[in-house]
């Protein structure tokens, strides 16, 4: 059986001792606050923040690599003029790609470019109804959508 770290270690700290030992251990690390202090414990805003950027980072990182491969084929498919759920993937929502889309420039415009390249020329683009009636995506009627809701 493992023995648990001695007391006044910042090892100990982590493990939920808050005896003055493990205390002063704790506010002693070396770490500027902002970096890998989260993992020593500190809890403080700049530790929080610097913590909550590099998960974001990690999980857009992820997202972007699960959905590289299959990105040039939905663009191809939606210039080519399906709707944008026909050219999904069965396993991939559409959500993925206007999540991704809503933080990558790159993949914003390759979209929005396709949605215009593939758009019906029947739809009347550019108000709410081309959006809810017809399930146009394109720029056009994203903007009359967002523009009712207010």
């Amino acid at each position: 059986m493992a023995q648990a770290p001695a007391h006044g270690t910042i090892y100990r700290h982590q493990l939920g001792c808050h005896c003055k030992k493990c205390a002063v251990a704790h506010k002693s690390s070396k770490a500027e606050h902002g970096t890998a202090r989260w993992r020593a414990g500190c809890r403080c805003t700049l530790c929080r923040s610097a913590k909550a950027s590099a998960d974001r980072d990690y999980r857009r990182t992820k997202s972007l690599e699960a959905l590289s491969s299959y990105l040039l084929p939905i663009f191809d498919s939606v210039s080519s003029g399906a709707s944008l759920s026909e050219s999904m993937p069965q396993h991939l929502h559409e959500q993925a790609l206007w999540g991704v889309a809503s933080w990558n420039a790159e993949v914003k415009e390759a979209l929005d470019r396709a949605l215009m390249d593939g758009r019906r020329p029947e739809v009347p683009h550019g108000s709410s109804s081309g959006y809810r009636h017809y399930s146009c995506r394109c720029p056009e009627c994203r903007a009359a959508k967002n523009a009712r809701k207010y």
